[in-house]
């Protein structure tokens, strides 16, 4: 059975890889996912803003959505079912969930700017993250469904 601690969040603030305080203190990171502030997983999260500011329409709605979201994705299980998936995922530092927040938030401020321009902004991110060989939404669903469930 996992430790209390392993079960959802980690009690990490910074990042437990750097060695260095300058280097804890980065604001982006793409060597050390999920333990600094932004990495490149950070779009996707401003995907996820828009996608619930176009939803579900008020903030308090996206930021509920929102701790769902990160309750759920720093879980054993889900974090298990993204290394079975070829991730390399280890819990979020809380440093980066405040990230992850902040560009949710950074979405949802997209989506004010009405329905067609967000949804042309959306689709350019997930473009460019594909583009650049990154994990897009899309990606992440695809190849975590597909590759924990196909027989």
């Amino acid at each position: 059975m996992p430790q209390v601690d392993k079960i959802f969040f980690t009690s990490h603030f910074l990042c437990q890889e750097c060695e260095k305080l300058e280097d804890k203190l980065e604001i982006f990171s793409n060597k050390h996912y999920s333990q600094h502030l932004l990495d490149d997983y950070s779009f996707t999260h401003i995907i996820w803003g828009i996608i619930y500011g176009l939803t579900l329409q008020n903030l308090k709605n996206v930021l509920l959505a929102n701790f769902i979201f990160e309750f759920f994705e720093n879980s054993f299980i889900i974090v298990e079912l993204y290394k079975k998936a070829g991730y390399e995922r280890t819990f979020d530092t809380w440093i980066n969930i405040i990230g992850d927040t902040l560009c949710v938030l950074f979405g949802y401020l997209i989506s004010k700017l009405g329905k067609i321009k967000a949804i042309i902004i959306l689709v350019f991110i997930e473009i460019m993250l594909n583009i650049l060989d990154k994990d897009s939404v899309t990606k992440i669903i695809f190849n975590t469904i597909i590759k924990n469930f196909k027989k």
